[in-house]
């Protein structure tokens, strides 16, 4: 009887939390800072028309926030994740070196994604909107 409670047990507890592993590999991948960044956008509820309203958020992500205000991550102002959102959903944050180099963005649709700068260049937003 022991040795069955047991072998339940390990059975039920060993597929707990696997999931692909693929936001894993990404938050690993990418970075703090943006991975904070994307659930900042989540949590916010709605598009952040600016730097300032991000202060609401420093005690949760304080990475996000910080990387933000030195400018290794933008922002484009006015935009947010969108529900539903698929495919080729718009740029909404980015590593800052993403433009000349490639790097991570955050698409509407909430997913995270490395591009070339080519693909960057071919998907960014307007160079205005990332600057309030």
């Amino acid at each position: 009887m022991f040795r069955s409670l047991c072998l339940f047990l390990i059975v039920c507890f060993s597929g707990c939390g696997a999931g692909t592993g693929t936001v894993q590999d990404v938050s690993k991948e990418a970075g703090e800072g943006i991975v904070q960044l994307r659930d900042l956008l989540v949590d916010s509820g709605k598009p952040l028309q600016k730097q300032a309203e991000m202060a609401n958020f420093a005690g949760r992500y304080p990475v996000a926030v910080d990387e933000v205000s030195k400018g290794s991550l933008a922002v484009v102002w006015g935009t947010g994740i969108q529900e539903g959102s698929s495919g080729s959903a718009a740029i909404i944050a980015y590593q800052k070196d993403a433009e000349t180099q490639g790097g991570w963005v955050i698409r509407a649709n909430a997913k995270i994604e490395k591009l070339s700068a080519d693909e960057f260049k071919n998907a960014a937003p307007p160079k205005s909107a990332a600057k309030k």
